[in-house]
C-alpha cells in the first residue's frame, strides 16, 4: 500500500467518521481503594495539573473537531469527586451538548456532592459493584463500608440521575452475577458487565492469567463461566436492563476459554476515542504512545498530526484482546473460531 493510500485510509477513521465519539478524561491517576483486581493504588500520586480554563479549551476543541455526538466519561480512579474542576467540567460539557458519564466507586459522594452532580447536568453515574454480598465486596475493594456507600448513593440519587452498575466478571463473583443483575433490575438500574483483564498498573503479559499472583481473579472453570453467562444471556433476551449485547456476552465465552487466542482481525479504530490524562497527555489508545501534550497544542492540531496517524497505523495493525476490544469499546463482529457475529 502506498503511503498516500495509507494516510487516506487512516484519515477515514478521523473524529468525523462516527455518530458518537467517546472521550475519557482522568482527573487524577491515584486511588485510595486497595482492589484485588486493580493495582492503580500502587502508583505514585498524580493529581490534576490542568487548569479549568485549559479544560474548557480541551472540551471546546473536541467539540469543534467532530460532527459526531460526543460521550464524555469522567473518572479519576476513585478520587474525581475531590477535584474542584469536576463540576465545572460537567457543566461546560452539558452546555456543549455532550452526554456525560461519571465513573465512580461511590465512596466520596455525600449529600452535598450528590446535589452538585445533579445540578451539573450529569447524565449517568456508573458505580463499581462486583458483589451483592457486603463482606465480599468490601474485602475485594479493600475498604470497609464501601458497599454501604454505594447503596447510599443509589438511594439518594436513583430518582434524579440514571445509575449504571459496572461489574467485573472474575473468579470470586461468578455465583453473584445473576443475583446482581436481578437486584439491579428490581431497583430500576442498568447493569453492565466487563471481563476481568490484566490488572492495571502491571507489566503487560499476554499470559498474565496463568500466573500464580492472579489465580484469585481468573475463573479457570469454563463450565461455571459458561453457565453464568448463559443465564445472563437469557435475562438479556427477556428484556432485563443489561447494558451488554447478547453478542458481547457470547464473546466473553471465547475470551474466557483462552484470552491468548487471536479473537479479532484488527482493532475497531472507530470505536476508540480520545483519552485525556491528568498530566495533559492525549492518547488515542491507552496501550500506544501519546499523540501530544494539550498544554503545547490544540486538539485539532494533535488530531491532524503525523504522530496521531502513526498511532492509528499501529492500532490498525493490532488485534490484541485488550480492554478496549473486549470490554469498553466492543463491537459485534466475526469472532475467530466461534461462528459468532
Amino acid at each position: 500500500m502506498s503511503k498516500l493510500k495509507l494516510v487516506q485510509n487512516l484519515k477515514s477513521s478521523s473524529l468525523k467518521s462516527k455518530t458518537e465519539f467517546k472521550v475519557s478524561i482522568c482527573l487524577n491517576s491515584t486511588c485510595f481503594y486497595n482492589c484485588k483486581h486493580c493495582f492503580i493504588w500502587l502508583r505514585k500520586q498524580s493529581l490534576n495539573s490542568i487548569s479549568i480554563n485549559s479544560w474548557y479549551r480541551i472540551l471546546e476543541g473536541i467539540k469543534n473537531s467532530t460532527n459526531s455526538n460526543i460521550k464524555l466519561n469522567v473518572g479519576g480512579d476513585g478520587m474525581a469527586e475531590l477535584d474542584p474542576n469536576l463540576i465545572p467540567i460537567l457543566k461546560k460539557s452539558n452546555e456543549l451538548g455532550f452526554k456525560t458519564v461519571l465513573s465512580s466507586n461511590g465512596y466520596l459522594i455525600n449529600k452535598i456532592i450528590a446535589s452538585k452532580l445533579v445540578k451539573s447536568g450529569l447524565n449517568i453515574i456508573s458505580l463499581s459493584l462486583d458483589f451483592l454480598d457486603q463482606p465480599l465486596h468490601d474485602n475485594n475493594r479493600g475498604i470497609d463500608k464501601s458497599f454501604d456507600r454505594i447503596k447510599n448513593v443509589i438511594k439518594s440519587m436513583n430518582s434524579k440521575i440514571r445509575i449504571m452498575i459496572n461489574c467485573v466478571i472474575m473468579k470470586q463473583n461468578l455465583s453473584q452475577l445473576v443475583p446482581l443483575a436481578k437486584w439491579a433490575n428490581s431497583n430500576g438500574l442498568i447493569i453492565g458487565f466487563q471481563s476481568i483483564i490484566q490488572p492495571f498498573n502491571t507489566k503487560l503479559d499476554t499470559e498474565w492469567y496463568k500466573k500464580l499472583e492472579y489465580k484469585h481473579l481468573w475463573p479457570g472453570d469454563e463450565k461455571k463461566v459458561y453457565d453464568a453467562l448463559d443465564q445472563l444471556i437469557l435475562l438479556k433476551k427477556a428484556n432485563m436492563n443489561i447494558g451488554n449485547s447478547v453478542s458481547q456476552l457470547e464473546f466473553f465465552k471465547q475470551y474466557f476459554k483462552n484470552p491468548s487466542n487471536k479473537l479479532f482481525d484488527s482493532c475497531k479504530i472507530d470505536e476508540i476515542g480520545l483519552y485525556v490524562h491528568s498530566n495533559g497527555r492525549i492518547h488515542r489508545c491507552s496501550y500506544k504512545g501519546d499523540i501530544g501534550l494539550i498544554q503545547n497544542s490544540e486538539i485539532k492540531t494533535l488530531i491532524n498530526s503525523d504522530k496521531h496517524n502513526q498511532v492509528l497505523e499501529q492500532m490498525k495493525n493490532c488485534s490484541k484482546n485488550c480492554m478496549h476490544m473486549v470490554n469498553c469499546n466492543y463491537k459485534s463482529q466475526k469472532v475467530k473460531g466461534s461462528g459468532l457475529n
